[in-house]
């Protein structure tokens, strides 16, 4: 059974029984709650909405520092990923974020949240070591299809660190329970001792 708290318009979910002793206050509006990597693998399930910030340990495992359960109206473009570019092919529409393959719809929007004169308003204007967030579809075929790529990369500047962030939401595909971990649109994420669930009550 799962209890629901509805934040951000949306109904976060914790496996019940956990929530009255996991729940503290943390700040204004703001919840975390505190759960072994056992209990919240026992909370998710494939086809479940979720929303996590992981930091890229290799090409094949990300550390999962944060997670959210989501439950809510989620339309086929709601996924998205944040990262660095590792590679940009310009020719096809396509670049690539961890081991993402992200094909660029030809409609995209581009935003920067850089200087307003900065030039960033296609295909031409993708380098490789840009942080971006691109929001679209993930396909069943492993693709994610853009339908809106926000250049963030000024932010590398004030926390260099975000070169191994992976943030992402989505569909999760599978729990891996015995080992505590679950996959995201093809990247498999460890929860560890460390990970939180953390939300926000507006």
């Amino acid at each position: 059974m799962l209890s629901k708290l509805k934040m951000n318009g949306r109904i976060h979910v914790f496996a019940a029984g956990l929530v009255a002793s996991a729940l503290v206050a943390v700040g204004a509006g703001e919840v975390q709650t505190k759960m072994t990597p056992k209990e919240m693998i026992a909370a998710l399930k494939p086809g479940q909405w979720v929303k996590v910030k992981g930091t890229a340990l290799s090409d094949s495992l990300i550390t999962c520092n944060e997670m959210r359960i989501l439950i809510g109206d989620f339309l086929d473009d709601d996924w998205s990923v944040t990262g660095v570019v590792r590679k940009v092919d310009q020719e096809n529409r396509k670049l690539e974020i961890w081991r993402l393959p992200i094909k660029i719809n030809e409609d995209a929007k581009f935003e920067s949240d850089e200087d307003e004169d900065k030039n960033f308003a296609g295909i031409a204007d993708l380098k490789v070591g840009m942080f971006l967030e691109i929001g679209g579809t993930y396909l069943k075929d492993g693709i994610f299809l853009a339908g809106e790529i926000d250049d963030k990369s000024e932010r590398l500047e004030e926390e260099p660190e975000l070169k191994h962030a992976i943030r992402a939401e989505g569909k999760v595909e599978k729990v891996d329970a015995a080992n505590h971990r679950f996959t995201l649109m093809g990247m498999a994420f460890q929860v560890t001792a460390s990970t939180s669930s953390r939300s926000v009550i507006k």
